[in-house]
Protein backbone atom coordinates (compact mmCIF):
# COMPACT_ATOMS: atom_id res chain seq x y z
CA UNK A 1 0.00 0.00 0.00
CA UNK A 2 0.98 3.67 -0.05
CA UNK A 3 1.43 3.51 3.75
CA UNK A 4 3.88 0.62 4.00
CA UNK A 5 6.93 -0.72 2.20
CA UNK A 6 8.85 0.88 -0.63
CA UNK A 7 5.69 2.37 -2.17
CA UNK A 8 4.86 4.47 0.91
CA UNK A 9 4.91 8.26 0.92
CA UNK A 10 8.33 9.56 1.97
CA UNK A 11 9.58 12.98 3.04
CA UNK A 12 13.22 12.15 2.42
CA UNK A 13 15.70 9.33 1.92
CA UNK A 14 14.92 6.89 4.75
CA UNK A 15 17.73 5.57 6.97
CA UNK A 16 18.29 1.83 7.22
CA UNK A 17 16.09 1.35 10.28
CA UNK A 18 13.00 2.80 8.56
CA UNK A 19 11.82 0.03 6.26
CA UNK A 20 8.13 0.87 6.06
CA UNK A 21 7.10 -1.94 8.40
CA UNK A 22 5.01 0.17 10.80
CA UNK A 23 2.22 2.69 10.34
CA UNK A 24 3.29 6.30 9.90
CA UNK A 25 6.83 5.54 8.73
CA UNK A 26 7.54 8.46 6.40
CA UNK A 27 11.26 7.82 6.28
CA UNK A 28 12.09 10.69 8.63
CA UNK A 29 14.58 10.24 11.50
CA UNK A 30 16.84 13.32 11.31
CA UNK A 31 18.66 12.53 14.57
CA UNK A 32 18.97 8.82 13.76
CA UNK A 33 17.45 7.90 17.13
CA UNK A 34 16.04 4.64 15.82
CA UNK A 35 19.42 3.24 14.81
CA UNK A 36 20.58 0.29 16.88
CA UNK A 37 23.88 1.98 17.68
CA UNK A 38 22.14 5.14 18.90
CA UNK A 39 22.92 6.01 22.52
CA UNK A 40 19.26 6.13 23.49
CA UNK A 41 18.92 6.11 27.29
CA UNK A 42 16.88 3.45 29.04
CA UNK A 43 13.45 4.68 30.01
CA UNK A 44 13.35 3.27 33.50
CA UNK A 45 15.71 1.48 35.88
CA UNK A 46 12.72 -0.65 36.92
CA UNK A 47 12.49 -3.44 34.37
CA UNK A 48 11.79 -6.67 36.30
CA UNK A 49 10.97 -8.76 33.25
CA UNK A 50 13.79 -7.41 31.11
CA UNK A 51 11.33 -6.33 28.40
CA UNK A 52 13.00 -3.02 27.68
CA UNK A 53 16.44 -4.58 27.49
CA UNK A 54 15.20 -6.93 24.76
CA UNK A 55 13.78 -4.17 22.60
CA UNK A 56 15.72 -2.33 19.93
CA UNK A 57 15.76 1.45 19.78
CA UNK A 58 13.27 1.63 16.93
CA UNK A 59 10.82 -0.73 18.63
CA UNK A 60 11.00 1.25 21.86
CA UNK A 61 10.50 4.60 20.13
CA UNK A 62 7.54 3.33 18.11
CA UNK A 63 5.90 2.03 21.28
CA UNK A 64 6.50 5.38 23.00
CA UNK A 65 5.09 7.33 20.08
CA UNK A 66 1.87 5.31 20.10
CA UNK A 67 1.54 5.62 23.85
CA UNK A 68 2.00 9.39 23.91
CA UNK A 69 -0.14 9.85 20.80
CA UNK A 70 -3.05 8.09 22.48
CA UNK A 71 -2.71 10.13 25.66
CA UNK A 72 -2.53 13.34 23.62
CA UNK A 73 -5.67 12.46 21.67
CA UNK A 74 -7.46 12.14 25.01
CA UNK A 75 -5.82 15.23 26.51
CA UNK A 76 -6.67 17.72 23.75
CA UNK A 77 -10.46 17.26 23.81
CA UNK A 78 -10.28 16.84 27.58
CA UNK A 79 -8.64 20.24 27.93
CA UNK A 80 -11.02 21.96 25.52
CA UNK A 81 -14.39 20.33 26.28
CA UNK A 82 -15.17 21.80 29.75
CA UNK A 83 -14.22 25.31 28.65
CA UNK A 84 -16.19 24.95 25.40
CA UNK A 85 -19.30 23.68 27.19
CA UNK A 86 -19.22 26.60 29.60
CA UNK A 87 -18.12 29.37 27.25
CA UNK A 88 -20.05 28.42 24.13
CA UNK A 89 -23.08 26.53 25.48
CA UNK A 90 -23.56 28.23 28.83
CA UNK A 91 -23.14 25.09 30.94
CA UNK A 92 -22.06 25.95 34.49
CA UNK A 93 -18.84 24.07 35.20
CA UNK A 94 -17.29 26.28 37.84
CA UNK A 95 -16.59 29.61 36.17
CA UNK A 96 -12.91 30.32 35.59
CA UNK A 97 -12.03 27.04 37.31
CA UNK A 98 -13.35 25.16 34.27
CA UNK A 99 -10.17 26.02 32.37
CA UNK A 100 -8.11 22.85 32.27
CA UNK A 101 -4.99 23.98 34.13
CA UNK A 102 -6.96 25.70 36.92
CA UNK A 103 -8.80 22.60 38.11
CA UNK A 104 -5.93 21.46 40.30
CA UNK A 105 -5.55 24.90 41.85
CA UNK A 106 -9.27 25.01 42.60
CA UNK A 107 -9.03 21.64 44.28
CA UNK A 108 -6.07 22.70 46.41
CA UNK A 109 -7.96 25.88 47.39
CA UNK A 110 -10.92 23.81 48.57
CA UNK A 111 -13.39 25.09 45.98
CA UNK A 112 -16.13 22.79 44.69
CA UNK A 113 -16.50 22.19 40.96
CA UNK A 114 -20.00 20.96 40.14
CA UNK A 115 -20.60 19.37 36.76
CA UNK A 116 -23.48 21.06 34.93
CA UNK A 117 -24.19 23.06 38.09
CA UNK A 118 -25.56 19.96 39.84
CA UNK A 119 -24.74 19.97 43.54
CA UNK A 120 -22.87 16.81 44.49
CA UNK A 121 -21.83 15.96 40.92
CA UNK A 122 -18.32 17.16 41.56
CA UNK A 123 -14.74 16.73 40.47
CA UNK A 124 -13.61 14.32 43.18
CA UNK A 125 -16.01 15.92 45.69
CA UNK A 126 -14.39 16.34 49.08
CA UNK A 127 -11.71 13.73 48.47
CA UNK A 128 -8.19 14.74 49.46
CA UNK A 129 -5.47 15.38 46.90
CA UNK A 130 -3.31 12.49 48.14
CA UNK A 131 -6.24 10.08 47.81
CA UNK A 132 -6.85 11.28 44.25
CA UNK A 133 -3.16 10.82 43.44
CA UNK A 134 -3.23 7.29 44.85
CA UNK A 135 -6.35 6.45 42.84
CA UNK A 136 -4.68 7.72 39.68
CA UNK A 137 -1.59 5.67 40.45
CA UNK A 138 -3.67 2.50 40.72
CA UNK A 139 -6.14 3.15 37.88
CA UNK A 140 -3.59 4.50 35.40
CA UNK A 141 -0.37 2.95 36.62
CA UNK A 142 -1.84 -0.54 36.89
CA UNK A 143 -2.89 -0.89 33.23
CA UNK A 144 0.31 0.85 32.10
CA UNK A 145 2.43 -1.59 34.10
CA UNK A 146 0.54 -4.49 32.52
CA UNK A 147 1.14 -3.01 29.07
CA UNK A 148 4.80 -2.48 29.88
CA UNK A 149 5.25 -6.07 31.06
CA UNK A 150 3.47 -7.41 27.98
CA UNK A 151 -0.04 -8.71 27.48
CA UNK A 152 1.08 -12.23 28.40
CA UNK A 153 1.49 -10.95 31.96
CA UNK A 154 -2.31 -10.67 32.16
CA UNK A 155 -2.96 -14.32 31.36
CA UNK A 156 -2.48 -15.58 34.95
CA UNK A 157 -5.44 -13.41 36.00
CA UNK A 158 -7.64 -14.70 33.18
CA UNK A 159 -7.22 -11.88 30.64
CA UNK A 160 -6.29 -13.24 27.22
CA UNK A 161 -5.71 -10.76 24.41
CA UNK A 162 -5.18 -11.69 20.75
CA UNK A 163 -2.79 -8.91 19.72
CA UNK A 164 0.54 -7.56 20.92
CA UNK A 165 1.72 -4.85 23.30
CA UNK A 166 0.97 -1.99 20.91
CA UNK A 167 -2.31 -3.37 19.59
CA UNK A 168 -3.66 -5.78 22.24
CA UNK A 169 -7.15 -6.04 20.74
CA UNK A 170 -9.86 -8.13 22.33
CA UNK A 171 -13.12 -6.98 23.88
CA UNK A 172 -11.28 -4.77 26.39
CA UNK A 173 -9.22 -2.72 23.93
CA UNK A 174 -11.28 -3.15 20.76
CA UNK A 175 -14.92 -3.39 21.93
CA UNK A 176 -16.31 -2.38 18.53
CA UNK A 177 -14.27 -4.90 16.58
CA UNK A 178 -12.57 -2.28 14.42
CA UNK A 179 -9.57 -4.57 13.89
CA UNK A 180 -11.63 -7.53 12.66
CA UNK A 181 -11.28 -6.42 9.04
CA UNK A 182 -7.55 -6.60 8.14
CA UNK A 183 -7.78 -3.76 5.61
CA UNK A 184 -9.66 -1.53 8.05
CA UNK A 185 -7.13 -2.38 10.76
CA UNK A 186 -4.23 -1.20 8.58
CA UNK A 187 -6.09 2.00 7.71
CA UNK A 188 -6.94 2.68 11.36
CA UNK A 189 -3.32 2.09 12.38
CA UNK A 190 -2.24 4.83 9.99
CA UNK A 191 -4.99 7.22 11.05
CA UNK A 192 -4.18 6.70 14.70
CA UNK A 193 -0.51 7.56 14.47
CA UNK A 194 -1.05 10.52 12.12
CA UNK A 195 -3.80 12.08 14.22
CA UNK A 196 -1.80 11.26 17.32
CA UNK A 197 1.13 13.30 16.04
CA UNK A 198 -1.20 16.23 15.40
CA UNK A 199 -2.60 15.86 18.93
CA UNK A 200 0.87 15.84 20.50
CA UNK A 201 1.76 19.09 18.73
CA UNK A 202 -1.64 20.53 19.65
CA UNK A 203 -1.19 19.82 23.34
CA UNK A 204 2.23 21.45 23.35
CA UNK A 205 0.49 24.47 21.84
CA UNK A 206 -2.23 24.38 24.51
CA UNK A 207 0.40 24.32 27.25
CA UNK A 208 2.36 27.17 25.65
CA UNK A 209 -0.82 29.25 25.30
CA UNK A 210 -1.72 28.67 28.94
CA UNK A 211 1.72 29.86 30.04
CA UNK A 212 1.79 32.89 27.72
CA UNK A 213 -1.81 34.12 27.92
CA UNK A 214 -3.17 32.53 31.13
CA UNK A 215 -6.21 31.51 29.09
CA UNK A 216 -7.60 28.20 27.91
CA UNK A 217 -7.55 26.95 24.31
CA UNK A 218 -11.15 27.95 23.59
CA UNK A 219 -10.64 31.50 24.88
CA UNK A 220 -7.53 31.83 22.77
CA UNK A 221 -9.34 30.57 19.68
CA UNK A 222 -12.31 32.89 20.25
CA UNK A 223 -9.95 35.83 20.78
CA UNK A 224 -8.02 35.08 17.60
CA UNK A 225 -11.19 34.76 15.51
CA UNK A 226 -12.50 38.05 16.91
CA UNK A 227 -9.27 40.02 16.43
CA UNK A 228 -6.50 38.11 14.61
CA UNK A 229 -4.20 41.14 14.54
CA UNK A 230 -4.06 41.42 18.34
CA UNK A 231 -4.60 37.84 19.46
CA UNK A 232 -1.68 35.95 17.97
CA UNK A 233 1.71 34.59 18.99
CA UNK A 234 3.59 37.65 17.73
CA UNK A 235 1.42 40.08 19.68
CA UNK A 236 1.81 38.03 22.84
CA UNK A 237 5.59 37.84 22.38
CA UNK A 238 5.70 41.62 21.96
CA UNK A 239 3.70 42.14 25.15
CA UNK A 240 0.48 43.01 23.37
CA UNK A 241 -1.63 41.06 25.87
Amino acid sequence: TDAFGAARTLVGVPPAQLRGEVAGDLGLDPFNLGAEDSALPRLSPFDPRGNEARKGNFERLYELELLHARWAMLAVPGAAAPEALQRLLGVDLGGEDAVWYRVGAAKLAGRSLDYFGIEGLRVAGGTGVLTIALAQLVLMGGPEYARYCGIEALEPVGVFLPGDTNYPGGAVFDPFGLADDPDAFVENQLREVLWGRVAMVAFVGICAQAWATRDGPVANLVGFLADPARHNVFAVAAGGR
